[in-house]
């Protein structure tokens, strides 16, 4: 496997546009021989029980219905769509959820609306009380500041009932501005944080992403002490298709959606992502 791969680097660079993810698939190559015969690791395990076990079957069945509960269910501010979702009423751990609608359809508005109703509308529950309960979202398309504006303006109406008109913040002074913004900053985080989640929100670029850096990302927020609950991605489509099967047809763009949901379904992660239909 090394003389392989040490040949093609040597004499097939070009065949190599991504080092960091071509050193990845290396590695997983290479993992078989890492383990030893005594105790074997499968990277796709994600769990499992010998019914000679009693002990460990019994935890199963505890965990079954403790996410099968209304303390495992995140409810959204929408009660038509919960009762749409069935008899739980809103999205379990570990299920995908996609927002299929045309372009300019208020996909990514909804995907928002979500993430900010669960935060609202839901108290933690935990498979590991020592962790951080803890809703992710990231963005591929739309600009950090705008996403808070809009969920300043969404909470701040929908509590006082009034209009809130971000444009006359353009009529203060330099420091009325500043002020405002730190306290409508800590008006959306008390809001989202009120019933205990820890709130994470990013942009990144999305042609340079792969499934790789999301996977990574959530695996270390995990080792930071993060029980990751929801992963909102706005949207998946946006993402770089490297390293998935025939990446540059609509195959690649379904192995996408079964990669991130393979690894978001083992951890219990809910993926939220929009994703755009065709006119045709």
């Amino acid at each position: 496997i090394m003389q392989r791969h040490a040949r093609r680097l040597a004499f097939q660079p070009e065949t190599v546009p991504d080092l960091r993810h071509y050193v990845r698939e290396v590695a997983r190559e290479l993992e078989p021989f890492v383990s030893n015969t005594e105790h074997i690791e499968i990277d796709s395990y994600v769990d499992g029980v010998d019914f000679s076990d009693t002990a460990t079957l019994a935890k199963l069945f505890e965990k079954g219905q403790a996410e099968t509960s209304s303390e495992g269910i995140m409810r959204l501010g929408y009660q038509g769509i919960n009762r749409m979702l069935g008899e739980h009423h809103g999205f379990r751990r570990g299920e995908t959820i996609s927002i299929g609608a045309l372009q300019h359809n208020y996909k990514s508005g909804l995907a928002l609306s979500f993430f900010k109703q669960i935060a609202l509308y839901n108290t933690p529950w935990l498979r590991d009380p020592k962790k951080k309960p803890t809703l992710v979202r990231i963005s591929f398309e739309n600009e950090l500041h705008l996403d808070i504006l809009w969920l300043y303006k969404s909470l701040k109406e929908n509590e006082t009932l009034t209009f809130c008109d971000l444009n006359a913040i353009k009529l203060l002074s330099t420091e009325e501005q500043l002020q405002y913004y730190q306290e409508a900053a800590d008006y959306v985080m008390s809001r989202l944080t009120a019933t205990g989640y820890h709130v994470i929100m990013h942009r990144w670029e999305g042609p340079r992403t792969t499934y790789h850096d999301v996977c990574d990302f959530i695996t270390n927020l995990e080792a930071q002490g993060h029980e990751v609950h929801l992963l909102a991605l706005d949207y998946l489509g946006l993402m770089s298709r490297r390293g998935c099967d025939e990446s540059n047809s609509a195959h690649g763009f379904r192995d996408l959606w079964r990669r991130m949901r393979g690894y978001c379904a083992a951890r219990g992660v809910t993926m939220l992502s929009p994703a755009l239909l065709s006119p045709a």
